[in-house]
């Protein structure tokens, strides 16, 4: 029997409705990627309770490395997204490399502005000094709780006067507290990330690990070194790609974000491309003398990623880390025994970053090295890019790591040179068993550190009366690598961690803390300033200061956190406890400084 009227109209109806729900389905689905992006909003975008993650880790089982920083903490918190259990890492060597992706052709200017991507050329210097821009520079510690290695950090940025530090992941709870995974650290990043405005993408932000880190020398100083590092390392690579400076750039190639070198690439796995595919460090190969590379690690060249410091602008920080998390989704496996480092996954995007640059350059399309069983890198999506802007700081001017330079490094004095000429340290060690060929030499303090440290020791002068900067200079220590001859900028304390304690009242800052705290307090609460002279082409402001005079009640200052979006924390409230150590040498100037005691539980941080 034929159907009625209504029927056919009902039938049209329904085979019309299952059409359309089939079309916006698969309109509406995409890769994998794009699926992130939206869980992982960008430009200020972010959700705001942020309390969603990309990826999901297991909770720690190991209990909380300090009663300071232990918490109660729901694991379980809910995520938007499940972990795929994903195969290996890489691709053998022995399968077909995969095609680079279309969209990570640089050559294709349109398509670039088709996405919104900007290329931020920061070694521009504007052509006008009345247009010269004012940037802000941002400086973030990774902390879940409080603990007396937290607190040499915050006394040693204050004391150098950097800006006012934002506690990342602090008192959080389920996949954002660092007490349950280290990869806590990404997403609280990623989440400060997101949250700032479009107008401070290109901000240089500093990120520190809080538990191992002690800064030395002022942000003005960090500053004009990581613009010294931008330059060195854009001109290394224009020439390794046989590419003019502007033809880098134009190409999207330029090095912007920089971590710190370790000696060793960790996790260790020579096939995996965060091993092979990097570039060589810019290093004398035969900085270490005859045995360099030898075996020892202290004679190792430092080449790799070590993902305790990084530095670099606000929105190739931005991309960096929501890339780490993509990776992450893609690869993380419970059963791996580093799945929970977050330097594993940072040095994974890196070394596939460095392979497609090598490729691109390659004269067959094919990039050398590695064992015969090497790993290839992954695109897990046509729409992942493979461009991060990473890169390495081989020589200790920013980011000294301990392990493997305790030969290397020392405080020395520079007590040499009279009157008007700059402090010198004459090094008399034959650290390279050079023998008969060693000759003793100099290394200079540069002028733009003396006036730095001139400068914060003159504004306490009721710390020390009768005691001239220019005399004081000549008489403190500074941490200097004898190697590359740089008075770095922080100490990063990697692998063994008991020699903390008593490496922090070497610094020049010790025996004035309590003072220098208190002067920074009323610096910053005046004015914002970095530098009155612009550095890299633009002034600079921190980005975070102290509560004004009537706001804030602790006169040693504080720190800010991201607990419910912005929370201030009085210096008193984290690290009251250890004032009779972390500000010792103040109180009792004249006499020795009774060591600290280093047998306590390491932060929740990883070791390397």
């Amino acid at each position: 029997m034929a159907p009625t009227a209504p029927q056919r109209r009902y039938l049209f109806l329904t085979i019309g409705f299952i059409f359309l729900t089939v079309v916006i389905f698969y309109s509406t689905t995409s890769g994998d990627f794009r699926k992130v992006k939206a869980v992982i909003p960008s430009n200020g975008k972010a959700n705001s309770d942020s309390s969603t993650a990309s990826v999901t880790a297991p909770a720690s089982t190991e209990a909380s490395d300090s009663k300071e920083v232990s918490e109660d903490e729901d694991p379980d918190e809910p995520i938007e997204l499940s972990v795929p259990t994903a195969p290996a890492e890489t691709t053998p060597a022995s399968e077909q490399e995969p095609n680079e992706p279309d969209n990570n052709s640089s050559e294709d200017e349109d398509e670039d502005e088709d996405k919104g991507e900007k290329t931020t050329d920061l070694e521009k210097v504007p052509a006008s000094s009345d247009k010269i821009k004012t940037s802000k520079f941002h400086y973030l510690v990774p902390a879940s709780g409080n603990n007396r290695r937290l607190c040499f950090n915050l006394v040693s940025s204050a004391a150098n006067r950097y800006p006012v530090p934002v506690l990342v992941g602090w008192n959080a709870t389920g996949l954002l507290s660092a007490a349950n995974t280290h990869l806590a650290k990404l997403h609280v990043i990623q989440r400060y990330l997101d949250r700032l405005p479009e107008e401070e993408d290109d901000d240089i932000v500093l990120i520190v690990d809080g538990y191992d880190v002690i800064m030395q020398l002022p942000p003005d100083i960090m500053l004009k070194r990581y613009f010294d590092a931008l330059h060195k390392e854009n001109t290394r690579n224009a020439k390794r790609f046989g590419i003019t400076m502007g033809e880098l750039y134009e190409k999207g190639l330029e090095t912007t974000l920089f971590f710190g070198a370790d000696k060793i690439c960790w996790p260790i796995d020579w096939r995996a491309p965060r091993c092979w595919a990097v570039p060589q460090s810019t290093m004398d190969p035969k900085a270490f003398g005859e045995k360099t590379n030898n075996g020892d690690m202290n004679y190792l060249i430092p080449r790799w990623l070590n993902s305790g410091t990084l530095i670099g602008p606000a929105n190739h920080m931005r991309d960096y880390i929501r890339a780490t998390l993509y990776e992450i989704l893609n690869t993380y496996d419970v059963k791996y025994g580093h799945s929970e480092s977050d330097q594993f996954y940072l040095a994974n995007v890196w070394g596939r970053q460095e392979y497609y640059r090598s490729r691109k350059f390659a004269e067959d399309g094919k990039v050398e090295g590695g064992p015969t069983d090497r790993f290839l890198p992954r695109i897990y999506d046509k729409l992942e890019p493979i461009e991060y802007h990473v890169g390495i700081e081989y020589d200790s001017a920013m980011f000294q790591t301990k392990a493997g330079y305790e030969r290397w490094n020392d405080w020395i004095r520079y007590n040499g040179g009279n009157g008007e000429n700059a402090p010198v340290a004459k090094v008399e060690k034959d650290l390279k068993d050079e023998k008969e060929a060693f000759k003793p030499y100099d290394i200079q303090m540069p002028d733009d550190i003396q006036e730095a440290l001139r400068t914060i020791y003159d504004e306490i002068e009721d710390a020390h009366p009768n005691t001239q900067s220019s005399q004081w200079i000549r008489g403190i220590s500074l941490g200097t690598n004898y190697i590359t001859k740089n008075i770095w900028a922080l100490w990063h304390v990697t692998g063994d961690k008991d020699v903390i304690e008593e490496q922090f009242t070497k610094f020049w800052f010790f025996p004035y803390a309590r003072s220098l705290l208190k002067s920074t307090v009323r610096r910053l609460q005046t004015t914002n300033e970095i530098s009155k002279e612009p550095i890299g082409g633009r002034y600079w402001v921190h980005k975070t200061v102290y509560p004004d005079e009537q706001s804030l009640t602790d006169e040693l200052g504080g720190a800010w956190s991201d607990e419910d979006g912005a929370r201030w924390i009085d210096y008193s409230a984290m690290c009251k406890e250890w004032d009779d150590e972390v500000l010792a040498g103040e109180k009792d100037s004249s006499s020795q400084v009774k060591p600290m005691n280093s047998e306590i539980p390491p932060p929740p941080e990883k070791n390397q």
